[in-house]
């Protein structure tokens, strides 16, 4: 009975580490995508406000 208990903890232990690394995961590719989605549309907004492109190009470098 013991030893169920210790396997039963152990794969308990497994899962949330798993949740959890796969939404650290998640969450980084999410911030990757809005992140680069705000950059396209600040790039798109100065096109159409006809401001010069230079300044952005510099700072996403």
């Amino acid at each position: 009975m013991y030893e169920t208990i210790r396997k039963r903890k152990a794969l308990v232990k497994w899962i949330l580490k798993t949740n959890e690394n796969s939404l650290n995961e998640v969450e980084a590719m999410s911030n990757i995508h809005y992140k680069s989605q705000k950059m396209s549309s600040d790039i798109v907004v100065n096109s159409v406000n006809s401001e010069s492109l230079t300044k952005e190009i510099i700072s996403v470098r």
